[in-house]
């Protein structure tokens, strides 16, 4: 089992500490364009018994899209063992302007608070869309950045002892209008 060892402020990285920290990362291109939750990034797989309590998981990604002509809703939640978990952020139909291409960045965190096969686990999202086709105009809607960020309020159940996915997942309210969501990069980091 891992244990997680925190880094106090001045102390030394000893090959014990590091060894239990790790990263990668992924240029694989994805695209989500249906109504059902899909993965999004990159799917990374958390190994069986390698959470400890306390430490977290972190996965940054990004890429590009563009908004249908009949605007929908997007939603985007963090994904462990192929279901969404927490809480899901939701990107109303009219945040962006009818067939509008935006860029994207998030970062979701899954932050064991128990281990075994009756875990538990925080997770957060964070992260923004920015109008690219138009001027970013403040105050001018449609056209702005939309940031978003928030940490689930109860934990989720999940089982640490079994390999997991990890993946930032999501789906549109509606296909009409074409819209599109391409994920172009993701880092998979364990700290602690």
């Amino acid at each position: 089992m891992a244990v997680a060892y925190p880094i106090a402020a001045g102390q030394r990285l000893t090959p014990a500490v590091v060894d239990h920290m790790y990263a990668i990362a992924d240029t694989a291109v994805t695209t989500v364009t249906g109504t059902s939750d899909a993965n999004i990034s990159t799917v990374y797989v958390i190994p069986a018994n390698d959470a400890a309590a306390n430490m977290a998981y972190r996965l940054s990604c990004g890429g590009d899209g563009q908004w249908g002509t009949a605007p929908p809703t997007l939603t985007l939640a963090a994904g462990f063992a192929g279901a969404n978990v927490g809480f899901s952020v939701v990107f109303n139909s009219g945040v962006l302007s009818s067939g509008a291409l935006f860029r994207w960045s998030m970062r979701i965190k899954l932050i064991p608070v128990t281990i075994g096969g009756s875990a538990t686990l925080h997770t957060s999202i964070e992260g923004c869309i920015t109008n690219s086709a138009n001027p970013l105009l403040p105050a001018t809607a449609a056209n702005n950045t939309i940031p978003v960020g928030g940490h689930s309020l109860a934990a989720t159940a999940g089982d640490t002892t079994i390999a997991n996915n990890f993946a930032l997942r999501g789906h549109w309210s509606s296909t009409t209008g074409s819209p599109f969501i391409t994920c172009r990069s993701t880092v998979f980091e364990r700290l602690g």
